[in-house]
């Protein structure tokens, strides 16, 4: 197991657990499932924004450490240089196992070829205070998500960000595909996690 699912060699929750709050979970079982079915290949839609935002999940961070301790291929989308800047510094000391894609998500996942294990969608914001804002961030989630399944393998993972919000967050239309699709929600909290059921 590697020092990942075993608790008492848990590096994870050591680091992560103080600093992440309501996204630790979904993060950490997402992971755990990728390291159990020995996923090898992580994309992520929307990189770190800010130095030290734990607020909002420092996910980069999260899977280029995973990636770095677990040989996985992990790629970051993001469309704003700025962003990808930031989160280059953020992830300095795992480099190596981080590749940034700088383009339009939608442009970027239509192109997409390689397979994908976990998929984590956290680009356009939503505004929990104004319906057609968050409308627009729906539309966009599920557009990511339309464009990426026909790379995602058997037993892939999706997560999805902005989730917890009286007026569907940003994940709204994306778990109804999903639901469609007889994908299980193995958690509907902060983040939205889900697996294929077959």
């Amino acid at each position: 197991m590697e020092g990942f699912l075993d608790i008492r060699q848990d590096w994870f929750a050591r680091k992560y657990l103080p600093l992440i709050g309501r996204r630790f979970w979904s993060f950490k079982i997402a992971l755990n499932l990728l390291n159990q079915m020995d996923g090898k290949n992580i994309l992520e839609v929307g990189c770190i924004r800010e130095k030290e935002d734990w607020k909002a999940g420092m996910s980069t961070l999260l899977f280029a450490e995973y990636a770095s301790r677990f040989k996985a291929e992990f790629d970051s989308i993001d469309i704003s240089e700025k962003n990808i800047e930031v989160s280059k510094e953020v992830t300095k000391d795992f480099k190596k196992s981080v590749v940034y894609h700088l383009g339009d998500s939608l442009k970027v996942l239509k192109e997409w070829f390689k397979p994908i294990d976990l998929l984590f969608l956290d680009s356009k914001d939503c505004d929990p205070e104004n319906d057609e804002i968050s409308r627009q961030a729906q539309e966009h989630q599920l557009k990511e998500l339309e464009l990426a399944y026909p790379n995602l393998t058997k037993n892939a993972i999706v997560l999805l960000d902005d989730n917890y919000f009286d007026n569907g967050g940003k994940t709204a239309l994306a778990k109804d595909f999903l639901w469609a699709k007889k994908w299980v929600s193995l958690m509907d909290y902060e983040q939205s996690l889900w697996i294929r059921t077959g």
